[in-house]
Parts: structure tokens; C-alpha cells; sequence
């Protein structure tokens, strides 16, 4: 796709309806603009506005090649504390749902 963004919008009602029934809830990559453009959404920007939006306590990524690394050491990032998710968040100036995590 041509272009690619962060989500403007998560339908939270729509997913905690199907998280209550007990369903998995998958989201794509893909999203659309109020014009009917296709969007890419990176997934990190998807996953973290969405658990924003529900109030997740966690985000569970599942790669299949690439990983997180720490830049300083080249190692594999396995897990991260919250306060450090925020700091990268913030250094990334990445908005979740429409709270700014950097302010």
C-alpha cells in the first residue's frame, strides 16, 4: 500500500464485546482513512493504540523473523518493564488512543 499511519480510531466496544464472549481478537495491519484510502499500520502502532483504547495490561508480540533489540548491545529484548515501554514510547512520541504517553 501506498501509504502508512497510525490508527485515528479503535473500535473499543466492538472488541471488549468479543473479548467477553470469550473470543481471540486479530487485528490486521491494514487500515482504511475516512477518504477509502488503504493505510499500512505498523503493527507495534495497532497493538499499543488498541491496548490503550481497552486498557490492556499487556501486549503479547509473536515475530516471526526480526526482533526487538537493545541498540547498545545488539541483544534480544525478551521482555520490558512498563516504566520502560514508557520511555520508549515517549522517545518515539507515540500517542496511545488519544492520551500522550510522553506528556
Amino acid at each position: 500500500y501506498q501509504f502508512s499511519g497510525m490508527p485515528r480510531k479503535v473500535e473499543r466496544e466492538a472488541i471488549e464485546r468479543s473479548l467477553n464472549a470469550g473470543d481471540i481478537v486479530i487485528l490486521t495491519s491494514l487500515g482504511v482513512s475516512p477518504s477509502g484510502e488503504m493505510f499500512n499500520v505498523p503493527s507495534e502502532g495497532l497493538s499499543s493504540s488498541v491496548a490503550g483504547a481497552i486498557g490492556a495490561e499487556k501486549i503479547v508480540y509473536y515475530l516471526s523473523e526480526g526482533a526487538c533489540l537493545r541498540k547498545e548491545s545488539s541483544r534480544v529484548v525478551p521482555a520490558l518493564r512498563l516504566t520502560e515501554a514508557r520511555e520508549l514510547l515517549k522517545h518515539k512520541d507515540v500517542k496511545v488512543d488519544s492520551w500522550h504517553i510522553g506528556g
